[in-house]
C-alpha cells in the first residue's frame, strides 16, 4: 500500500515538471500557423479573365502578313 502512495506521489511530482517544460517551451516558441483565406470564387475569376483576353484581342486587332514574291 505504501509503495503504491509513494508510485503515486513520483508521478505526480513527474507530471508537474512537464507542464512547467511545457509552459517555457511554449514562451520560447510563439509560432502560429497563418489564418486560412477565404476559397475564391473561379467562376467570377474565370469569366473575369475570359473578357479581359477578349478586350486585348480586339483592341490588337492585327492585320495579317501579305506574303510577297522573292
Amino acid at each position: 500500500m505504501q509503495e503504491h502512495e509513494e508510485k503515486k506521489k513520483i508521478e505526480h511530482e513527474a507530471g508537474d515538471l512537464t507542464k512547467e517544460r511545457s509552459q517555457s517551451v511554449d514562451r520560447l516558441f510563439s509560432f502560429q500557423p497563418p489564418k486560412a483565406k477565404p476559397v475564391p470564387d473561379f467562376k467570377r475569376l474565370q469569366k473575369q479573365f475570359q473578357q479581359n483576353l477578349e478586350e486585348v484581342k480586339r483592341e490588337k486587332n492585327m492585320s495579317t502578313t501579305i506574303p510577297e514574291p522573292f
